[in-house]
């Protein structure tokens, strides 16, 4: 493992993710599309909502006790030497993403491509019977043998 994806791998960070109805005007409160996301079942969502991400991250600095910013070189870091990646995250559907320059993933186009994956496939997770809202602090990602990474979560 590179020293880079090493550094990725230990950034701090709080996936942030709120739904949006698509349709708004369409929607009762018996409305099976409607109360898909907020009480049970996953089924729908997709089609009757959209989820927007984000994700700040950080450095924890165990000498500070304290998080620090990234500076511009460790944002700019090559990461991914690789033109894709294929990436896995809470709902196990593989996503994959084209490096922006065509060649390799910076530290910043890689959590980009976190995020990206979890606004795509968050809606069809599960947990505790609705979509999983809990599993947001960033662990890193790690290979798997199909060849994508597995984004990892806590709570």
């Amino acid at each position: 493992m590179s020293d880079a994806l090493k550094l990725f791998n230990t950034l701090h960070g709080i996936l942030e993710f709120d739904l949006w109805d698509k349709h708004p005007n369409a929607c009762t409160g018996s409305s099976s599309a409607c109360s898909a996301c907020c009480g049970g079942a996953t089924i729908d969502c997709e089609e009757a909502y959209e989820l927007w991400a984000k994700m700040d991250v950080n450095i924890y600095v165990d000498k500070l006790e304290d998080f620090r910013n990234l500076t511009d070189v460790e944002r700019n870091m090559v990461v991914l030497r690789k033109p894709s990646v294929k990436l896995k995250g809470e709902a196990g559907i593989v996503v994959e993403h084209q490096a922006p320059n065509g060649k390799h993933f910076t530290l910043t186009d890689l959590v980009a491509a976190v995020v990206e994956t979890e606004r795509r496939t968050r809606l069809q997770s599960e947990w505790l019977d609705g979509i999983d809202a809990h599993h947001v602090y960033f662990e890193g990602v790690i290979p798997q043998k199909d060849g994508s990474w597995r984004i990892c979560w806590g709570s």
